[in-house]
């Protein structure tokens, strides 16, 4: 469990934040002025402006604006007091809650907020904290719903009936979301007892939405928000957070209603940038294996193919037709795209994203099973079979040659190259057959001598007997990721995800809210590549994984229909706790871009999506 304390303060920082302006729009600030004084040289013998309200809380219901009016009271030096309402100006400190005309406050009508209203006459100012709330209902038709129009009388007034409590099973308590994630699904397990009429809410002091459905699923009941939805909650909540909730009752004796426990969803100050690309293994019939692609923050459509199997024509040892493409890695800018066939260990290649077209065609000789590309993508380090070799893939004359070996003193691979270009990570075991398969791995780092080389290897996890592997490089260049196992690297059950400090001084740490219990397969961790903001609390970074986990009633333990299977999975991580050696993690998020009848794994990071569709 994360440290709750460190959350907490979190959390408190955040709404702090909030109300003195500096949220998330606050770079707008000074928006909504109305043309008075300030600016100006002051009023004469005025000492101080006070505005009332102090406090004042406006609610936007059902798209309708809100607005009310404040009164600026001077305080003149020679003791008396007067309205100078008319004579100051105003201004909101986040000027994209609305506008303020001499006093006379309109709010926008798409999300809520908080921020400071002030009243200046360019000398002295006055301020009032304004909280902006947003409050709609709705009635599903999502999956069949025919709830009635009138759903929401209908639980006012009854009971509490515990059996009638539909538990929430997603979201997950405690996740930390980024802001443009876009899409959001509430599902719930049915409740012991039968019920047929459902109230999803999302509750916080800047957003309420009460949405109504009687649609029902084998396993329980599931809710989509939809897109404006989010953006509303989204906006309204940024840098703190929510709380989602579902009752139900039965129609037919609606004097009884059960409640779920509430679950916390936090939502980041900022979005998150960038494209995933993921290997999707074959699944539902008809689908085709292959790497897919997607740009974060994409609502519009679901992951689109990149690179599959009908892509990959060509001959070689072991076949004449198509081929399995599987482990792959992308340049930061996403205009390179390096792949390995057949399972590795066989044929490589590095293509041009943008036209497909081969910088270094399907190779035996040039076979790379893990690779990873230099930050300029102009050099990338490959290992096959133990040795970790660095090629020159600038697309030049010499590309494709090899420019040196990287002296791993063992059996080295699952290599990764730091965004800032001067260190690079790896494993090195005592003895393996396969560079996917080994145990026993330590996690190392050596630097760049200026020349290209890397040397001074400092092995900052020593394996004792469990296995490390899979080590990624955060975007600051300050942490790594890695996987843990007691077994074998590929496809362990109880791998974990645990992280260090690149110099080796801070952990190793147990990513204990992104892992939860159980065997879950948690593998293949990869940051975004960016840093975002936390707010006032410094840096955020986000990462993915693969997971083996129940998604909600949609997959695994609830669904016998569709069993589990790897899902990519995304957790907030924040770098200032990591700092004091706690679980800097948060619960994670199902990425809602994937197909959930598909294996999905891998996912490499880019800083955008270029190229052809």
């Amino acid at each position: 469990m994360r440290n709750t304390a460190s959350v907490g303060t979190r959390r408190l920082v955040f709404l702090a934040c909030a109300l003195a302006g500096c949220g998330p729009d606050s770079g707008r600030g000074g928006g909504g002025r109305d043309g008075g004084a300030d600016g100006g040289s002051g009023i004469p013998g005025l000492a101080s402006i006070d505005v009332t309200p102090a406090n004042a809380s406006f609610t936007i219901v059902n798209g309708a604006p809100a607005s009310g009016d404040f009164v600026a009271t001077g305080h003149f030096q020679d003791g008396h007091l007067a309205d100078v309402t008319a004579q100051v100006g105003w201004s909101l400190a986040d000027g994209g809650l609305g506008t303020v005309d001499k006093g006379h406050y309109t709010s926008i009508t798409a999300h809520g907020g908080k921020t400071m209203l002030q009243a200046s006459d360019g000398v002295h100012q006055g301020s009032a904290q304004l909280v902006l709330k947003y409050s709609a209902t709705r009635v599903s038709t999502d999956d069949g719903s025919t709830a009635p129009a009138d759903s929401a009388t209908k639980f006012a007034g009854a009971t509490n009936e515990p059996t009638l409590a539909p538990p929430v099973v997603y979201p997950l308590d405690g996740v930390l979301a980024p802001r443009n994630l876009g899409e959001l699904e509430v599902q719930w397990k049915k409740p012991a007892a039968a019920a047929d009429l459902f109230e999803v809410s999302f509750v916080s002091p800047t957003f309420e939405l009460e949405v109504y459905t009687n649609a029902v699923q084998p396993q329980g009941g599931r809710l989509s928000l939809l897109n404006q939805e989010w953006s509303a909650l989204a906006d309204s909540v940024a840098g703190s957070g929510v709380n989602v909730a579902v009752r139900a009752l039965a129609v037919s004796d609606p004097t009884k209603i059960g409640g779920s426990s509430p679950v916390v969803m936090n939502v980041g100050t900022d979005e998150v940038k960038g494209g995933i690309y993921y290997w999707s293994a074959a699944g539902a019939a008809g689908t085709v294996e292959g790497i897919k692609r997607h740009q974060f923050g994409d609502t519009t459509s679901p992951a689109a193919a990149f690179y599959t199997q009908n892509d990959a024509v060509f001959v070689n040892a072991i076949s004449s037709t198509t081929h399995c493409v599987a482990c792959h890695v992308l340049s930061r800018d996403g205009t390179k795209f390096a792949v390995t066939y057949d399972g590795g260990n066989d044929t490589s290649a590095l293509f041009d994203v943008a036209t497909k077209t081969s910088i270094i065609a399907p190779s035996v000789d040039l076979a790379w099973n893990f690779a990873a590309m230099s930050p300029d993508g102009m050099r990338m380090v490959g290992s096959h079979d133990g040795v970790i070799k660095i090629y020159d893939i600038s697309g030049g004359a010499t590309t494709g040659t090899v420019l040196g070996t990287v002296p791993t003193a063992g059996w080295g691979t699952h290599p990764d190259w730091s965004p800032d270009g001067k260190s690079l990570v790896f494993v090195r075991t005592p003895s393996a057959s396969v560079d996917w398969g080994f145990t026993k791995g330590s996690i190392v780092v050596m630097t760049d001598d200026g020349m290209g080389n890397f040397n001074n290897p400092m092995t900052i996890v020593t394996s004792a007997g469990e296995n490390n592997y899979y080590p990624s490089f955060s975007p600051d260049n300050k942490w790594i990721l890695f996987d843990r196992s007691t077994g074998d690297s590929y496809d362990d059950p109880d791998a974990t995800l645990y992280v260090i400090s690149a110099d080796g001084k801070i952990g190793p740490i147990r990513l204990n809210a992104a892992n939860a219990m159980g065997q879950l397969t948690n593998s293949w961790p990869r940051w975004s590549p960016f840093v975002q903001t936390n707010g006032p609390n410094g840096d955020l970074l986000y990462f993915t994984f693969s997971s083996k986990r129940d998604y909600g009633i949609e997959m695994g333990s609830l669904n016998a229909g569709n069993p589990t299977r790897p899902q990519v999975w995304m957790s907030a991580f924040d770098p200032k706790i990591a700092s004091g050696n706690m679980d800097p993690s948060d619960a994670p998020f199902w990425l809602p871009f994937q197909d959930v009848m598909t294996n999905n794994h891998i996912a490499q990071w880019t800083q955008a999506i270029v190229g052809i569709n």
